[in-house]
């Protein structure tokens, strides 16, 4: 379930980043990750990454997101 004050960042198989449901360049990753976690109490953000994706990859947007004051990181994954 989504709520109003969650944040996700999805890594798709192809490289592309989005937050929430919006695509964004790497480049302005954290600037917009910062506008949007800014204000909130809650500064949790939620990761998903394709499986075909390095771990690398993912950690380098982790590593941006605590960079712009990103507090917890979760990691979403697929029920099996």
């Amino acid at each position: 379930m989504h709520t109003q004050q969650e944040t996700t960042v999805t890594l798709t198989r192809d490289g592309r980043v989005f937050i929430n449901e919006e695509v964004v360049d790497r480049k302005h990753f954290p600037l917009k990750l910062f506008q949007i976690v800014k204000t909130r109490p809650d500064k949790t953000v939620i990761f998903k990454a394709d499986a075909h994706q390095s771990i690398e990859n993912l950690v380098e947007l982790i590593d941006m997101a605590r960079g712009v004051g990103v507090e917890k990181f979760l990691i979403g994954t697929k029920p099996k």
